[in-house]
């Protein structure tokens, strides 16, 4: 069996040989590209030099082909997860509040500090 996991750290997705995953945690061959595929899809044992990281299943396959094939339906998933985490990290927007300053000169509410008021106007010459 296979995973498709997110690493919890970078965000990255991949596929991944189940016995490699064990409660939340995912060891890593330390194999160049090559060498990682095949460890893979034959689906190596663990050693003890391999690097745990943390991690999120997203899907099981019974066969790697399968689970390659939903790879990049995990990765949009996760794109969009990790969207949406980020628009939560922005702080709220601020809201605008009216100048007092024009509220104490004399006007009573918005719609009034939008016209002055006519003592304000000079008459015009005769």
């Amino acid at each position: 069996m296979y995973h498709i996991v997110s690493f919890v750290d970078t965000q990255e997705v991949e596929v991944v040989a189940a016995l490699w995953v064990k409660d939340g945690v995912c060891l890593w061959p330390p194999y160049k590209s090559e060498g990682v595929q095949r460890a893979i899809k034959m689906q190596e044992h663990p050693g003890d030099n391999w690097t745990p990281y943390k991690i999120k299943v997203l899907y099981t396959a019974n066969h790697y082909n399968e689970a390659r094939r939903k790879l990049p339906l995990a990765e949009q998933q996760t794109d969009l997860q990790s969207e949406a985490e980020d628009e939560s990290l922005k702080p709220p927007k601020r809201k605008i509040k009216p100048n007092k300053r024009l509220l104490e000169d004399g006007y009573n509410t918005d719609e009034e500090a939008l016209v002055p008021k006519k003592n304000f106007y000079l008459k015009p010459p005769e």
